[in-house]
Order: C-alpha cells, then sequence, then structure tokens
C-alpha cells in the first residue's frame, strides 16, 4: 500500500481487473449450459414426435445411466490443455505429444471398460431391472 493513497489499487493481471475477468469467465462458463437448455427445450418435442413417447421413455432412462459415465475422464481432458499450453509455450512440443497420447489411451481404456460394461449389465437393466418388453429389447 503507497503512503499517499489510502485503498490499494485494484489487482491487474493483463486486461482488466481480476474480479471483472473472473466474472467474464464464470458468463462463458455458463452460456454452454444455458445453450444447451435451450437446444432441449426445443429438440425434445421434435425427437417425441417422430420416435414416440414409449421409446423417448427408453432414450431419456438410457441417458440417465449414461450420465455418471462422463465422470469417467476424471479431469484428464482439462489437465491435459492445461499442460500442453504451458509446454507448447516453451516450444515443448515432445512433451506436449506425451501429454496428449498418454490422455488419448486413457480415455481408449476408460471407453473399454465402460463399454464392456454395459455391454454386460445391459441384457440384465432390460431385462429384469426395468422390464422392457421383447419388442423394444433390441434397442438396448
Amino acid at each position: 500500500m503507497s503512503q499517499n493513497c489510502p485503498i490499494d489499487p485494484p489487482i491487474t493481471r493483463g486486461r482488466g481487473t481480476v474480479g471483472g475477468r473472473s466474472a467474464a469467465n464464470a458468463l462463458w462458463n455458463v452460456l454452454p449450459l444455458a445453450w444447451a437448455a435451450v437446444l432441449g427445450l426445443v429438440t425434445i418435442p421434435v425427437v417425441v414426435r417422430h420416435i414416440g413417447v414409449d421409446h423417448f421413455g427408453l432414450f431419456g432412462l438410457f441417458a440417465l445411466l449414461l450420465a455418471p459415465l462422463s465422470l469417467a475422464n476424471l479431469g484428464f481432458g482439462d489437465a491435459t490443455i492445461k499442460f500442453v499450453a504451458e509446454h507448447a509455450h516453451t516450444g515443448d512440443y515432445h512433451t506436449c505429444g506425451l501429454f496428449v497420447r498418454t490422455t488419448l489411451l486413457l480415455n481408449l481404456a476408460m471407453g473399454v471398460v465402460c463399454g464392456g460394461s454395459i455391454a454386460t449389465i445391459g441384457p440384465f437393466l432390460a431385462t429384469r431391472m426395468f422390464h422392457i418388453p421383447i419388442a423394444d429389447r433390441q434397442l438396448v
């Protein structure tokens, strides 16, 4: 704090204050969620009209079961972006490639594990838990 000014100036890094940039970043993080909600409100009636209420119910059920699998990423995508940006800035493209390849391999492994789990548990869910009609089991 300077002796002439009783209040410290706002902290700035680059353009604007940190608080202002944080608010702008928060807005940019909320916009995709709002856009997805608007798209859902517009497309759901169209989808229901084309596939019917029963099949839309199955779609919703499977979407609900698949939603937790998005956690299988474990943050590797965001971490890869961060580390690749840092190393690309210094010109270390070899390390960038290592990060990208490792993330792709981990995502492939998680996809195989999750896909195998779904293929294994799917018939049980269709027949025993959700009692899906025989005619619709081919959709599972």
